[in-house]
Order: C-alpha cells, then structure tokens, then sequence
C-alpha cells in the first residue's frame, strides 16, 4: 500500500506541474487527476457506494457497518481553504479532509463542544523536495480505509503505530510553589540535594567571575514573560535536513509495520481459540472467506451475530436466545429485557428487529461467539481469529 501510495503522490506531482493552469479552473479534473488515484492507493473502491458516496459537493466515506467515518471536501487547485468558525454541523462525519489536490488539512469534531481540532496538514508540494514525497506518503496513511474504519487511527489525534518516537514530549511535574516563582520571573528554589556542600577552610574559595550585562530590553521582555531572542534562536527554530530524514524514515517504518500487522498474524480456528493464550483478535474470517476488522472483544459476538440475522440463519422466531446455564440474561431478543425484567446494557440492533446484548468479559464473549457459530453449518470450527504477532515473531 505504501509503494502504491508513494506513486500516486509522485504522479500527482508532476500532473500538478504540467497543468496547473487546468487544475487551478477544474474542480472535476482535480477530484480524477489529483485525489481519486490517492483514495485509490489507500484502498477505497471508487465504485462501490457502501465505501465512498456523492453528497452536497463533497465525498462521504463509510466504514463497513455504513457508518460515516469522514468527510472528503475537494476544491480546485491553489484555491484558498475555508476556515471553519462555530460548532459542529448536524449529520456530518466525525473527521473532515479538506484538499486541493496538494495540501491535505485534517481535523476532527471535538465531541466535547463540538469545535474543529487540526490533526495534521501535509503538502505533495513543498520545500524539501528530496523528503516531501516520502513525508506525504506516510502521513496520508493515516486515512488510508483499513485505519479509518478501525476506528484507531485517531488515538490522540493520530494512530499509535504512526507517531515519530521523538514526538512525545513529557513535562516535568512542578509544584504550585515553583510555578508562582517562574511567573514572578524568578529561578526555581534549590532543594536540599542541590545546595552545595560547604568549602572546607583549607580549599580556598574561588570568585565566580562576574557576568556580562543583558542586551537592552532583555530584562523587560523577561518581565513580561517573553522570552529573549538569541542568536541561535532562528536557526535552532528550523528542522535540519538530517533530523526531517530520520522523522521520514520514522514514519514509513511505522506505516510498513501497521500495513504488516494483517499479515503478520496468525490465523486460528473460533473453536481453538483461548483469549489468554492468544490475545486479543484484529480480524475474523468467515465460512464463506470474508473478513472484517475487531475493535474489541464484544466484536467477536456482534460480528457472527449480524452475518447469522443478514442470512435469516437466525430469525425473530427463534427468539429468545440464551447460553444452556444463564437462565437470568438472554444473548438475542425482539426486545431489550432480560427475564429478571432488566434492561440489555450493551445492546446492538440487527437485521429483523432483533437486539443483541454484548455485555461481557474477554472469555465470555469468546463464548458467546462459539455458541452462535454453532447455529452455522460448520460450527466454530470454520471461523477464523487473526491473533496478534507476538513479540520476537516475524
């Protein structure tokens, strides 16, 4: 996916180039010269509604429940970028891409309050020629489809298996002592291990020798909370070419790992499955060799139960259904109420007006996935778990 990816921005390049004149007056040369071949790389199927559908001038992009995962607004080429003022508008998707065939502006809705936060915005075009390629690339695979619709790419606004190892900046814990002292412009106290040892009588006390004064202005702008300019200020401002080489080598390690994660897997019989022994599954296979990615344990059950109620293999005749021992709690109903008259608490809607209730641990749901695979003509036996790679596995 990387290389393909790779390609598309280099082409995009060059199309750039040679007709931007075109581009710069053509939304639609722009959408299928410019971002249809990237979409394409990233493994969205142009054709296919249930991925990718025409809506109010802009591409609405589902994940495989028909969810709406993003919103793609494209505009002609060079064209100035609307800036988003005020809340959330109602039926949009939680993630907006906003390009021009060359920059890539991406934010997501807070859910809080509902205003736009920007996650990152990279350019095919740019300073650094010799890197931009490599840099774009491995930033666009952050909406590439199989980490937009696993609903992981966006863990503090960007996937964990894509951030450089020198992103993380961690704060030093101050006091609220020491705080009030640097807002007052002062150095922070000394604590007892840093007060230096007495000198002994015989070693002869040295005299520090006097500093240089401060640059005018130097002591006003400290007062003020501004911090001084230096000579090495500017330069030290500006990414060195060697240190935006080893971010980009980073990043397109990072990528190559999270497109090797499906394939470094191991896949597992349902009926052989142990949730200790395995760990958690990334995808499962069906009888019929379809796949779809687990978020979570309660995926197990939810996916086995939505293929069964999709193919009437179980139908809201057969309702109530419940484990052979919980004689308390129903697994699927036509309504949300267990026999103890209580509520499902982790409930799912599926085909027929039938509900599911996913509330359970990691063994459980593994359970409750083996007893509805065995209303399927192959049993647990004929689904699949992708199991993670272990650590020191290839």
């Amino acid at each position: 996916m990387l290389e393909a990816l790779t390609a598309a921005v280099t082409n995009a390049r060059d199309r750039m180039k040679h007709y931007q004149a075109y581009l710069e007056n053509s939304l639609a040369g722009v959408q299928a010269s410019l971002v249809d071949p990237v979409l394409q790389a990233m493994d969205w199927d142009l054709s296919d509604p249930s991925q990718l559908r025409h809506h109010d001038g802009m591409l609405r992009l589902y994940d495989e429940e028909k969810n709406l995962v993003a919103d793609l607004a494209v505009r002609k080429l060079n064209q100035p970028r609307q800036e988003l003022r005020g809340a959330r508008p109602k039926n949009t998707a939680p993630i907006l891409i906003q390009t021009d065939g060359n920059e890539y502006h991406v934010l997501r809705w807070d859910s809080s309050n509902g205003r736009p936060i920007n996650m990152f915005t990279t350019t095919v075009q740019g300073d650094r020629e010799a890197h931009n390629v490599a840099a774009t690339a491995a930033q666009l695979t952050l909406l590439w489809r199989r980490n937009l619709t696993s609903q992981q790419p966006y863990l503090g606004g960007m996937h964990e298996d894509l951030k450089a190892p020198d992103a993380v900046v961690e704060k030093p814990v101050t006091t609220g002592e020491e705080t009030g002292r640097r807002r007052r412009g002062r150095p922070p106290k000394a604590t007892r291990a840093e007060v230096p040892a007495e000198v002994p009588a015989e070693v002869p006390a040295e005299v520090p020798a006097q500093p240089e004064p401060p640059p005018p202005g130097t002591a006003a702008k400290a007062r003020r909370g501004r911090r001084p300019r230096t000579e090495n200020s500017a330069a030290g401002a500006q990414e060195t070419p060697d240190a935006a080489a080893r971010q980009v080598a980073e990043l397109e390690e990072a990528a190559q790992a999270a497109e090797a994660r499906y394939e470094a897997g191991q896949w597992i019989t349902l009926a052989e499955y142990d949730n200790k022994r395995d760990g958690q599954p990334t995808w499962i296979k069906f009888p019929d060799g379809a796949t779809r990615p687990l978020h979570d344990w309660s995926q197990i059950v939810y996916r086995i139960a939505r293929r069964l109620a999709d193919q009437k293999v179980i139908t809201p005749a057969q309702c109530p259904i419940q484990l052979p021992k919980a004689h308390k709690r129903y697994l699927m109903h036509t309504t949300q109420v267990h026999p103890t008259g209580k509520p499902f608490r982790q409930v799912k809607e599926l085909t027929g007006g039938i509900f599911l209730e996913l509330l359970a641990g990691q063994e459980q749901s593994v359970s409750n996935g083996k007893f509805l695979a065995g209303f399927s003509e192959g049993g647990p036996a004929s689904y699949m778990l992708l199991a993670p790679a272990k650590p020191g596995e290839d």
